[in-house]
This record gives C-alpha cells, sequence and structure tokens, in this order.
C-alpha cells in the first residue's frame, strides 16, 4: 500500500554542501551557489521526519507546511517538528539560507538544560516563524559556520562539546527573539505535555486510527477524559484535530497526482471511495477528484 513520500535523516547525507555529525546533526546553506536542499524540492509534498530550522541570510524563500504557507525574508527564521508535510513552494534567485537539522531520534531526547528544554515546548506546536535583528542573524551564522569548521577538522577530538555549545548559544538567541515577541514562555502544564503527545500520535496514526478511543489509550487515560485536556488546552474537541490531520494527508495524497481518488481512499483506510468522497465533500466543500483537479 502506498503512503505520503517521506524524508528520512539518512537521505540528507547525499545533499551538496553538507556536513553531517554523528547520524544526528545535518548542516547545509546554500551560500556559495543558488541550489536548494533536495528536500525542499517544488515537485511534491513529503513528510519530514526530523526537526529542522532555516535562516534565510538573503532574498526570500515561501514553503507549504501542513499545507499553510511560510514565507521567510532576510533574517527570518522557520523551525518545525518532526512530522511535518512540507514543499518548497518558490524561492527567489538570490535567495541564500542556511539548514540545521536533527534526526528524530535526538529530537526525542528529553532535554538537560532550561534552554532546550524551553526551545522543545515551542517545536512541538506549530512551525513557528521568528525574525532575527540583523546583528543575531549574523552572530547565527557565524556559530553555524564555527561549527562546520569543527566538522570539517577530522583531527580536533572535542568536537561533540564544541557542537553541543555552538547548538546551545544558537538555541538561546531564537529561544529571546521568541519570548520577547510573545511574551515570557508560561511553564507546560501537564495537560499541555498531555495534548503534544496526542497531536504527535494523531500525526502517526491518523490514516488508520480515528477514534478518540484509539488515542486515549495510547496515553492510558478515558476518552471522557482526553476530551477534557484537548478541549481545556486547545478549546476544540480531539475529533476536530483527527479530522484536520485526515484531511491534511487527503489533501497532500490528492496534489501530489501520483494516486487516483481509489488509492487514496484505500491508503486513508476508508470503507470504499464514495464513502471518502462524501467525508471530503462534507468537510472540504468539493469532491476528492474536483480538489485534485484544482491543481
Amino acid at each position: 500500500m502506498g503512503q505520503i513520500e517521506e524524508v528520512l535523516f539518512a537521505d540528507l547525507i547525499d545533499e551538496k554542501n553538507a556536513r553531517t555529525w554523528n547520524n544526528s546533526l545535518f548542516l547545509c546553506d546554500n551560500f556559495t551557489s543558488g541550489f536548494m536542499p533536495q528536500y525542499l524540492d517544488a515537485s511534491k509534498p513529503r513528510k519530514i521526519r526530523f526537526a529542522t530550522v532555516v535562516l534565510c541570510r538573503a532574498g526570500t524563500l515561501s514553503v507549504r507546511l501542513n499545507m499553510q504557507e511560510y514565507t521567510l525574508h532576510a533574517d527570518d527564521g522557520l523551525q518545525f517538528a518532526p512530522g511535518i508535510i512540507g514543499e518548497q513552494v518558490s524561492a527567489s534567485e538570490d535567495c541564500r539560507i542556511l539548514v540545521v537539522a536533527f534526526a528524530e531520534s535526538v529530537y526525542n531526547i528529553p532535554a538537560k538544560n532550561s534552554v532546550s528544554m524551553q526551545l522543545r515546548n515551542y517545536f512541538h506546536r506549530e512551525p513557528m516563524l521568528i525574525h532575527f535583528p540583523h546583528q543575531y542573524s549574523e552572530t547565527i551564522t557565524i556559530h553555524y559556520r564555527l561549527m562546520r569548521d569543527v566538522l570539517a577538522d577530522v583531527s580536533f577530538s572535542q568536537t561533540e562539546e564544541a557542537i553541543k555549545s555552538h547548538i546551545n548559544i544558537i538555541s538561546t538567541y531564537a529561544l529571546h527573539c521568541i519570548e520577547a515577541s510573545k511574551e515570557q514562555l508560561p511553564e507546560r502544564t501537564r495537560y499541555e505535555r498531555m495534548f503534544d503527545q496526542f497531536l504527535r500520535d494523531v500525526k502517526d496514526h491518523c490514516d488508520c486510527e480515528r477514534t478518540v478511543a484509539f488515542y486515549a489509550g495510547r496515553l492510558y487515560i478515558s476518552p471522557k477524559y482526553l476530551s477534557k485536556v484537548v478541549m481545556d488546552v486547545s478549546g476544540r474537541h480531539p475529533t476536530d484535530w483527527i479530522r484536520d490531520h485526515v484531511l491534511l494527508n487527503a489533501k497532500t495524497l490528492l496534489r501530489s497526482s501520483d494516486y487516483s481518488v481509489q488509492q487514496v481512499s484505500d491508503m486513508l483506510s476508508f470503507p470504499n471511495p464514495s464513502f471518502f468522497g462524501k467525508y471530503f465533500k462534507e468537510h472540504v466543500g468539493c469532491t476528492p477528484r474536483e480538489y485534485q483537479n484544482q491543481k
């Protein structure tokens, strides 16, 4: 059975002008050439299985993440968590970016310092667009270049310590800018942590599981209690979030043009194409075929 094409961290190894470390950290930029990273290819939407930070240094870059478009100008940063469905929309000829990506296995390791913990709280939510003062953007770029230098020096014996130090400094600047624009970051409550886990589970399982009971079971709580948690945190019912992710995956598959409506119906575990068509039209306002033809 087909599925939304995924980009794994292992797929980054062949990127041009890239540096990788310990199968966990990926650094890439197009400062000396106009190429764009392959996983931001505009050809089709793909699910990105690693956390990513993009900093635009010049020109403009537009990407679509979970069907929402984000446009980066000079000194804008964009961060998003694993599981995002992304695609490049457009990039100016003078677009210059740097990319820092983390393998999902590393991203899921609990952070050990307050800066990392607070920054990860933001990563768990929707993609975030951050504008950096020009001097901050310059400083982040300096530390990015220093990390590349460290990784290029095979004789250096303190690579891990140096990389962690540079990442922590970059994280500090990012957190400062986020908090400056959003007030002080509130401490995460137990309900909020449960809600974050619920969203991660929905992203991973909504193609075949759409009952509140299933997701409540993964959290070892009752469906009623999960509904209360999700409503208190987001103001929406769990079924609303499940439906939105199902429709996101449906739209992505239909837009890829690789699959027929019947294939998409099967891939998303609908009983038959007719039921899928009614479900899609009820929530989107057009049939799957009409949506596909709109492209």
